[in-house]
């Protein structure tokens, strides 16, 4: 019987911590957002109008990435990382294989 209650404790804190790991990720992630959503329109001069749409995933590397579609260019995605206090746009990629993709909001260097 004492075994069957520390599994019972035991399993209770993998879920208490399962569940508060998903609640704090979540949270992080929607914070994320919020502030590259606020340096793109502050400090890059886009409106919210121009942002169709903006997601962070945390994966591995870079450990904390944002994709931004942006309303005038649908078929391209763009990826950012949070860098010293700021964003920094490290990647571009077509949302739909097309190699002949301008991008327009390109702050890569050629």
């Amino acid at each position: 019987m004492r075994k069957a209650k520390i599994w019972v404790v035991v399993l209770g804190i993998i879920i208490v911590l399962g569940i508060a790991y998903n609640v704090g990720t979540n949270i992080y992630k929607e914070k994320i957002t919020n502030e590259l959503t606020t340096y793109l329109i502050q400090k890059k001069g886009y409106s919210e109008k121009d942002l169709a749409q903006v997601d962070t995933t945390i994966s591995k590397a870079p450990v904390v990435s944002s994709t931004v579609i942006f309303t005038d260019e649908p078929n391209a995605v763009y990826f950012y990382k949070p860098e010293n206090g700021g964003f920094v746009q490290y990647k571009e990629a077509p949302a739909i294989y097309d190699n002949k993709q301008v991008y327009k909001h390109s702050e890569l260097k050629e």
